[in-house]
C-alpha cells in the first residue's frame, strides 16, 4: 500500500479501481501458486514417484525451449503495449485504465505461467526435472516483480503518477 507523502497515511485506490486491483492480484496470486504447483509436481513424479522417461530427446525440444524463453521474455513487452495510450486524452476523456490494466496483467502473468508449464513439458521431454524446476523459478520471480500495485493503475483510476502529489 502507498503512503501519501504529506501526511505519511497509507493510501489506497479509491473504489472500483481497488475491486480491480483485487482482483487482478488475486489472480496474480492463483497463477504464482499454479507455477509453484508445477515445480512441486515435477519434484513428487521424478523424486518420489521416480517415473522414468524416454532416453531420446524429442525435437520438439528446441522449439519449446525457445517458446518458454519468448513467453518470459514477451510478458513485459506485452503488458506495456496494452498499456500504451491509443488515443489522445483530453481533461473530459474516459479513464484509460482499470479494465486494459487488467487484461494486460492477465495475459502478462499467463504468459510467465506458461513458461512453467512448458518447463514442465520439456523436463519429461529429456527427463531432466531441472528444466521444470529453472523455468518455474523464473515465472515466478518475473511474477514477483510484475506484482500489480496501487501505483501501477492510470492515474485517473486511482493510480498515482511517480513524482506527483495528490490533491488533498
Amino acid at each position: 500500500m502507498e503512503r501519501d507523502s504529506r501526511t505519511l497515511e497509507p493510501t489506497a485506490p479509491r473504489g472500483d479501481a481497488a475491486q480491480a486491483l483485487l482482483k487482478v492480484q488475486l489472480l496474480a496470486g492463483a497463477m504464482s501458486v499454479s507455477a509453484l504447483s508445477v515445480a512441486f509436481v515435477t519434484w513428487l513424479l521424478f523424486e518420489v514417484a521416480e517415473v522414468t522417461t524416454a532416453a531420446e530427446p524429442s525435437p520438439l525440444f528446441g522449439l519449446l525451449a525457445v517458446a518458454a524463453a519468448l513467453a518470459l521474455l514477451a510478458a513485459p513487452f506485452v503488458e506495456r503495449r496494452m498499456l500504451a495510450p491509443s488515443a489522445p486524452s483530453g481533461p473530459g476523456a474516459p479513464a484509460p485504465g482499470v479494465e486494459r490494466y487488467q487484461k494486460a496483467k492477465t495475459i502478462g502473468f499467463g504468459l510467465r505461467e506458461l513458461a512453467a508449464m512448458l518447463g514442465f513439458v520439456l523436463a519429461f521431454l529429456v527427463g531432466q526435472p531441472l528444466w521444470s524446476y529453472g523455468l518455474s523459478a523464473a515465472a515466478l520471480l518475473a511474477m514477483a516483480l510484475a506484482w500489480p500495485r496501487a501505483s501501477d493503475l492510470p492515474p485517473r483510476a486511482g493510480g498515482r503518477v511517480p513524482g506527483t502529489v495528490e490533491p488533498g
